[in-house]
């Protein structure tokens, strides 16, 4: 809340977003609250409630120059930094300090480490940095500010490295909501419109008990769980009321407390019905998933309130798994997850990692294929060197032999270039071994994935055998050397990742290639399919039939009607279960339907069906 006291110092906080592409048809926003959280914390002392006045936190990147003219004398900005941001506030830091001589400039959040020794001297703008949990370290800030003798660990200032850290906090709900006290009223306010989709953070507990080594987590809270208490629910009940379209609950370790847990699902669940909001629930789940967990993922699935089920998987490879200090679910567990999903129509996700430590690019392969024929939707985490993780250490580097570049991580910008530190290349994997194993994900991702290639493999993994993974590096060495049609996208992710500009987080979500491909150029780029099968693939006397039921099976009509197709056999039945199948010819009706009202194209339609797979038609065997 904002305090008319003219003599209180005005404080700002910033905590900006990752850019949204000028072409998003939806603008997701993140409520800032990690600096609500400390904020609430520090107005808490009536020292600090009586001296200072939140003026505005700062969520969306806007023209600097701009955002400084409009500060009104700032005696404090607080910036919370994290790699999406990281550059932007320094530079903006910067021109306010420039601007405002006076205003105290303090950075913390995971960007900025203990172990850092020289950011300081670095960015001599910035008058102090405070580390790990922030909210004790903040408000001795502010008091330190205002001359009052104070604790100091756990702070680094112009003239003062940090001699410790503070210990954790005991009392997690010392801490009130910044909901509740109405911190983000105002943003809700400003921001508000039609194409908006405002998203929530929410804590349940906190800290993290694994020392996953490419994590910044368990360093960051030094393991020990702490949970929230009755504040979890008035949270949940604020963002009800203030229509919120997705929470992610930004513990490491959702289900830590699965009786508790299950109430918070339940509850949840239970205001998505009154209210029509939170509409979607996204958790880290457990690391050492339970059936348990299972059951409360269930809830929520039954409910429609996840749009994927997320299993902790980063590899499948034990030497790997041993080198990043993690262990995998069992199987059974697995099995529980995929027949549970199943059952409720609920897309199972992982993400898995490459390249890590111990890995190679054939397990890596290994580890798509057993996510494919388990039905897994695959996205691929590329491994980031994150500044607090043990991988950033430089025996940790030079044991595993880790070869890293600074890229980009989005293809354009509006005002800063965000980078990271990605890993592309380790003892076990070549520059070239990491290349040519991401295209082939890509290639899967966008093909396989997007349902231009996904029943032509799977026929050719039924009847001959041959590996998803193998047929899609097959296709990809094929196009680029016929020079195809197609060809032309497949080689802008080369050059990307060879030039190492950046690298697509989730795939290739490139709305023009799918417009292509999938809209006005679609009989030219399934001409290249039927090319490659001829060419490069055992012959088949059902290769028409199979590429006709692959054309028909995105909705790229726009429109609702019904397109029957012959075949001279049952092939939809015979790769559901090979013995089932019958020479016998067979008609299918295919059953489109018209877009959404807030979908116009094929590569819109695709891109919001990802993960719901809602652009797929309704195929249904007729008799002759």
């Amino acid at each position: 809340m904002t305090r008319l006291n003219k003599h209180c110092m005005n404080v700002y906080f910033a905590q900006f977003n990752l850019e949204m592409p000028d072409n998003a048809t939806v603008e997701y926003l993140y409520l800032p609250y990690s600096t609500g959280t400390i904020w609430a914390y520090a107005n808490t002392d009536p020292r600090i409630n009586e001296a200072y006045n939140l003026k505005e936190m700062f969520i969306k990147k806007v023209d600097m120059d701009k955002l400084v003219n409009e500060l009104e004398d700032p005696a404090v900005f607080g910036f919370s930094t994290y790699v999406w941001n990281h550059n932007y506030n320094v530079a903006l830091a910067e021109k306010v300090k420039k601007r405002f001589p006076k205003c105290k400039i303090i950075f913390g959040g995971p960007h900025v480490t203990i172990d850092d020794k020289s950011f300081m001297t670095d960015h001599p703008f910035v008058d102090y940095t405070v580390y790990l949990e922030g909210e004790i370290s903040f408000r001795n800030v502010l008091l330190h500010i205002l001359g009052h003798d104070v604790d100091m660990l756990g702070i680094a200032t112009k003239t003062q490295a940090p001699t410790g850290v503070l210990k954790r906090m005991e009392d997690l709900d010392s801490i009130p909501s910044p909901y509740a006290q109405g911190y983000f009223d105002r943003l809700i306010k400003k921001y508000k419109g039609p194409k908006v989709r405002f998203n929530a953070v929410l804590e349940t507990n906190r800290g993290c008990p694994f020392k996953c080594t490419y994590c910044d987590w368990g360093s960051y809270t030094n393991s020990k769980i702490k949970k929230y208490g009755c504040r979890v629910e008035e949270d949940l009940l604020w963002c009800a009321k203030n229509d919120i379209d997705f929470i992610f609950v930004a513990d490491a370790n959702f289900g830590a407390f699965a009786k508790r847990d299950m109430e918070i699902a339940k509850y949840f669940v239970e205001l998505n019905r009154e209210y029509g909001a939170p509409r979607q629930f996204n958790a880290n789940w457990h690391k050492n998933m339970t059936m348990e967990h299972v059951k409360i993922a269930e809830v929520l699935v039954k409910a429609g309130v996840i749009r994927k089920y997320g299993v902790a998987f980063q590899t499948l490879a034990q030497e790997s798994l041993d080198a990043i200090k993690r262990k995998n679910i069992s199987q059974s567990i697995f099995n529980e997850i995929l027949v549970m999903a199943k059952k409720h129509d609920v897309p199972v996700a992982v993400d898995l990692m490459y390249p890590l430590p111990g890995q190679t690019k054939k397990i890596f392969l290994d580890e798509l294929e057993f996510m494919l024929d388990n039905g897994v939707i695959i996205n691929l985490a590329s491994t980031s060197i994150l500044p607090g993780a043990e991988m950033n250490d430089a025996s940790y580097r030079n044991k595993w032999g880790l070869k890293t570049k600074r890229q980009n991580i989005q293809s354009t910008h509006k005002f800063v270039w965000e980078t990271e530190e990605m890993l592309v290349g380790t003892s076990d994997i070549t520059r070239q071994e990491y290349i040519d194993a991401y295209v082939t994900y890509l290639m899967i991702q966008a093909l396989y994935g997007y349902g231009f290639t996904d029943i032509v493999a799977k026929y050719y993994k039924s009847k001959f055998g041959i590996k998803v993974t193998d047929m899609h590096e097959k296709l990809f060495y094929y196009l680029i050397s016929k020079r195809s049609y197609s060809a032309k996208w497949i080689k802008q992710w080369i050059e990307s990742l060879e030039e190492e500009k950046s690298i697509p987080y989730s795939g290739p979500e490139d709305l023009p290639m799918l417009e292509d491909i999938g809209g006005k150029n679609r009989t030219l780029f399934f001409d290249d399919i039927r090319n490659f099968c001829v060419s490069e693939l055992p012959y088949t006397e059902d290769l028409d039939d199979i590429l006709k039921l692959q054309y028909h099976t995105q909705n790229y009509l726009n429109k609702d009607t019904i397109i029957k197709i012959e075949c001279a056999s049952n092939l939809l039945g015979y790769l559901e279960n090979e013995e089932s199948q019958e020479k016998h010819p067979t008609a299918y009706n295919i059953v489109f339907k018209k877009y959404q009202k807030n979908i116009n194209s094929v590569s819109e339609l695709l891109m919001n069906g990802r993960l719901s797979r809602t652009w797929k038609n309704q195929i249904y065997e007729m008799p002759l």
